[in-house]
This record gives structure tokens, C-alpha cells and sequence, in this order.
């Protein structure tokens, strides 16, 4: 009888050790996203890039600030900007690549602070 107990507790420290095993071989949500986005290519600048953004990342471009209009880039790419503003694709482009490799909101909105602070009505091209 206490061999059949042991040996039953050893089939379940197994199976718990198997589905252990197997939960962190499995990617989770955000890195099978971010290996999706890594394989895609940015569209060249003007309309199609800004359809591309708010399609794949629009939960990331509603969160960074464009430094042309002081607007969310989401903003920009539903008509708040002209698909040629220049600031609009080039911040659109460095949020996509920097989401892509694994940064968050909070790091892009410090780099675009920094590197591309805001100048409303003065950058629109």
C-alpha cells in the first residue's frame, strides 16, 4: 500500500515538473509580438507608413508625443499632420524599430524627449 502512495506522489511530482518545464519553453503574448514586428518592413514614408503604425503598434503611437504638433502620433497618422510631415515618419519609424527590439513606452518617450523635443507648428513639412 505505501508503494503505491510513493509512487503516485512520484507521478505527480513528474507531471508537475513536465508542465513546469514546458510553461517556460512557451513565448509568452509580448515576444511572440515582438518577433511578429521585427519581421515586418516599415513602409516608406507618407501614407502607407502611417496606415502601417496605427495598425501594428497602435497602442504605443497613442502614447508617444510628436514634436511637430505636441499631439499623440496616433493623432497624426488619423489627419492631425500631412503624410509628408517629416517628423511625424521619422518619429513613427524610431517608436517602431525601438517597440520592435523590446523597449518600452517609457524609454521611447524619454529618447523622443530628449532627441526630438517638442516644437508645435514649427517641424511640419
Amino acid at each position: 500500500m505505501m508503494r503505491w502512495a510513493a509512487y503516485a506522489i512520484l507521478v505527480a511530482a513528474f507531471g508537475a515538473a513536465a508542465w513546469g518545464v514546458y510553461g517556460l519553453v512557451q513565448p509568452d503574448a509580448d515576444d511572440v509580438r515582438l518577433t511578429h514586428l521585427r519581421g515586418l518592413q516599415i513602409p516608406a514614408a507618407g501614407a502607407a507608413r502611417f496606415a502601417f503604425l496605427k495598425k501594428e503598434i497602435p497602442d504605443i503611437v497613442s502614447q508617444v508625443t510628436c514634436s511637430c504638433c505636441a499631439k499623440k502620433l496616433i493623432q497624426c497618422y488619423e489627419g492631425a499632420c500631412p503624410v509628408s510631415c517629416g517628423p511625424c515618419n521619422e518619429q513613427g519609424k524610431i517608436t517602431y524599430n525601438m517597440h520592435a527590439h523590446g523597449r518600452s513606452v517609457a524609454d521611447i518617450q524619454k529618447y523622443m524627449a530628449k532627441n526630438h523635443p517638442v516644437h508645435a507648428g514649427a517641424g511640419r513639412m
